[in-house]
């Protein structure tokens, strides 16, 4: 099948810089049941840098699931949580109001390596009744990372992995996976390497149109 989606991915360097102080590299893990099919948020992981790169702060936070309590066998193998981690931790209202305050003043770009992350936090934000700000201003300043790197930088007809892009750069993964502030990290490292050969094809085009015309 043919990939016909376009990406200008050669712009977006230009317009994050221009419209937003920050970046939020975010990952989030889910539980998935029959009661709650669209998954449960139960932790978000995130980065924070300018809109240069620099790294500003980081954000953890496990959050105790609203309507099915229970870790099903899966979430428990894949994320190494346990169910009394859970028990223990902060509801979703609370722990999204904390990562609002700490995201802090000024707009912020949210990436990420999902498609279904804007829409979990929108079902669960709707789901508790709880109508936070936060839920909203991710959605609307949202970018599916993943998408933009498999369908258009390295044009393939389906999204890869986070492991295999880092293995595009030579990177091993570091940390735990399926750990949502690790994972978080690990798509900033890919990001830094995606928009550092982007800067150098936009530098050869130049260097090219100069050989010609100059």
């Amino acid at each position: 099948m043919k990939n016909n989606r376009k990406y200008e991915y050669g712009n977006y360097v230009d317009k994050y810089k221009d419209k937003y102080e920050k970046l939020i590299f975010m990952d989030l893990e889910m539980n998935y049941s029959k009661e709650v099919p669209h998954g449960e948020v139960i932790s978000i992981g995130a980065l924070k840098t300018d809109n240069h790169g620099k790294v500003i702060d980081t954000f953890y936070s496990l959050i105790r699931p609203q309507s099915n309590t229970s870790l099903s066998e899966r979430c428990m193998e894949i994320t190494k949580l346990e169910q009394r981690d859970l028990d223990n931790s902060k509801d979703f209202n609370e722990v999204f109001k904390e990562f609002n305050h700490w995201c802090g003043q000024g707009k912020g770009l949210f990436i990420t390596w999902s498609t279904a992350d804007a829409r979990v936090l929108k079902f669960n934000d709707k789901m508790g009744g709880y109508r936070l700000e936060i839920i909203n201003q991710i959605r609307k300043n949202y970018w599916d990372f993943q998408k933009t790197f498999s369908y258009e930088y390295i044009k393939r007809n389906n999204v890869i992995s986070l492991d295999k892009a880092l293995k595009m750069f030579n990177i091993g993964f570091i940390g735990k996976r399926h750990n949502a502030l690790d994972d978080a990290a690990n798509l900033y490292k890919v990001f830094c390497m995606w928009e550092k050969s982007i800067d150098a094809k936009m530098n050869e085009q130049v260097s090219n149109l100069k050989e010609r015309f100059l």
